[in-house]
């Protein structure tokens, strides 16, 4: 194990030694700096407004899943499409649950297959790379959408829309991976948080734009009234090639592949020319070494490696995390216009409600930049699920009484109220657990069994979810907010017993802790 130089440290923060228990054996040690910082939260904004501006172009990904996995849903609502892709059903322009369920499922398989591909592609070619992949790919998936009306026959239509989100969702899977990924690499601890929660504020934003642009074509009749939110989407594709261009590689995979001259150079866009650069790159190799040594591994590291020694319960937590968005219900604000269709609404009114519910959303996750940094990841999440079962139990009650107008109206309340509480807790804090439970050195790896569980997920939900509500299946309308109501008291015991408090701590301070074997509900308080 190497130690940091010293006098690469010589006038700089204070350090201090750490003696830390692996799995088994010797004591071995290790110089981490403080997590303390005399800065407050602002001077920190204010001395990091590179990373801020780097790590808001990062967020490239974040807006294309936004405007994709809202728009699948938000133009169910509008007559052309039911015209284009839909089928009758006693007497009423249906879109078949089966292909509801479809399209949106396989969004999320193509996340899937995005994040596996791109866990070693980044390790091997770097975040810039992976965000200028992406971005072709998100753009052949909507070249894909916006030709798939022009075809012929039903099936032809349906089918090629089909294979255009697993295409897309390949490319939102790479780029979504690489954003949270560049910004742990980047971020200042007491930043961190705020930075990684960038991810569901710009994914809000992404929902924003679709939502807009869907309930402006509300009114027209022809197949340009979803072709033109299709085409939309090419703006994010452009954004994520320019993100490729302009933003500065990952010190963290330029120190791991040996490329001193280059992280420095890349350290000091990052931070300016004033930053202690010999420092900084002299940690981040302590703290890849470390890592390695732990891992019993001198070589490139694999998916199998976390799922081994200490990695295997960062990991476990990880795929508990990537779950608790869909047992709060994410599921139903993703199909929430053709839900509230279903439970008695105008497709006017389905899309004014989703209008709402997506600022109201905007609002909230932008609240939670605050209580992330101020109470700590662990306490919001569990508040969250609980205030979510809560409102799932109310929303339950109004649908027992579907021929009730207000009762409906209620319905349609709850979503945006679940929406809401989810987004102060779970909805923000995910990806932010995501990407700070992983060790340094696996990453990019852990990231992407992030975001493949979270995408699996998404499938079971995507298919089962249309299925619980349409008329053509189980028809349960406003009470499957019992159902979800179960999950979230089931994603607060999870919660509890499994996930950690990270906030102000190091990623050395976080190795640590994870070494020690300390309690998830001891993070917090654990002297270091």
């Amino acid at each position: 194990m190497k130690a940091i130089d010293t006098d690469a440290v010589k006038g700089s923060q204070e350090y201090h030694e750490h003696a830390v228990a692996p799995e088994q054996g010797s004591i071995k040690k290790f110089e981490i700096e403080s997590s303390t910082s005399e800065q407050t939260v602002w001077q920190e904004l204010k001395s990091n407004h590179r990373v801020v501006a780097y790590a808001f172009l990062a967020n490239a990904g974040s807006l294309t899943f936004g405007f994709d996995i809202l728009v699948t849903g938000a133009i169910t609502a509008l007559p052309s499409f039911s015209m284009s892709f839909g089928e009758q059903y006693k007497g009423q322009l249906i879109l078949p649950a089966l292909w509801q369920g479809l399209w949106t499922a396989f969004i999320q398989i193509g996340i899937m297959m995005g994040a596996a591909f791109n866990g070693p592609f980044q390790d091997k070619f770097g975040r810039r790379l992976a965000f200028a992949l992406g971005g072709v790919a998100t753009a052949l998936g909507t070249a894909m959408a916006f030709t798939s009306p022009d075809l012929k026959t039903l099936v032809a239509r349906r089918v090629l829309f089909l294979f255009s989100k697993i295409v897309t969702g390949m490319g939102m899977g790479i780029l979504m991976t690489t954003c949270q990924t560049y910004i742990s690499d980047i971020s200042p601890v007491k930043l961190r948080g705020a930075l990684l929660a960038f991810f569901p504020f710009m994914t809000s934003v992404g929902q924003m734009i679709a939502i807009t642009i869907v309930f402006s074509r509300i009114m027209v009749l022809d197949i340009s009234s979803f072709k033109v939110p299709f085409a939309t989407q090419w703006a994010f594709s452009g954004l994520a090639l320019l993100a490729a261009l302009i933003l500065p590689e990952s010190p963290v995979i330029l120190v791991s592949q040996d490329k001193t001259e280059a992280a420095q150079k890349s350290y000091s866009r990052l931070h300016g020319s004033t930053s202690d650069v010999a420092l900084a790159l002299t940690q981040i190799r302590a703290v890849l070494d470390h890592e390695k040594e732990l891992d019993a591994s001198s070589g490139n590291s694999s998916f199998s490696e976390c799922f081994q020694g200490v990695n295997r319960r960062r990991t476990f937590i990880i795929i508990i995390v990537a779950l608790l968005q869909y047992f709060l219900g994410v599921s139903i604000l993703a199909n929430a216009n053709y839900f509230l269709i279903m439970a008695g609404m105008s497709p006017t009114q389905s899309l004014q409600m989703s209008q709402i519910g997506v600022g109201v959303s905007m609002v909230t996750i932008a609240i939670a930049f605050v209580t992330i940094t101020k109470f700590g990841r662990r306490t919001i999440v569990l508040w969250s699920s609980i205030a979510a079962a809560t409102v799932f139990v109310a929303m339950g009650i109004a649908g027992c009484f579907p021929d009730n107008k207000s009762a409906t109206r209620f319905v349609g309340a709850s979503i945006i109220a679940s929406g809401a509480v989810t987004n102060l807790g779970v909805g923000a804090t995910w990806p932010v657990l995501i990407s700070e439970l992983s060790s340094v050195r696996l990453r990019a790896k852990s990231s992407a069994i992030g975001f493949i569980t979270n995408a699996f997920a998404g499938v079971v939900f995507s298919i089962s979810v249309p299925y619980m509500f349409n008329v053509d299946a189980g028809n349960l309308g406003g009470k499957i907010g019992f159902i979800f109501a179960a999950l979230s008291i089931l994603s607060f015991v999870l919660s509890f017993l499994f996930v950690p408090e990270t906030k102000a701590r190091s990623f050395e301070e976080l190795d640590i802790l994870f070494e020690r074997r300390v309690s998830a509900r001891r993070f917090a308080t654990t002297l270091i």
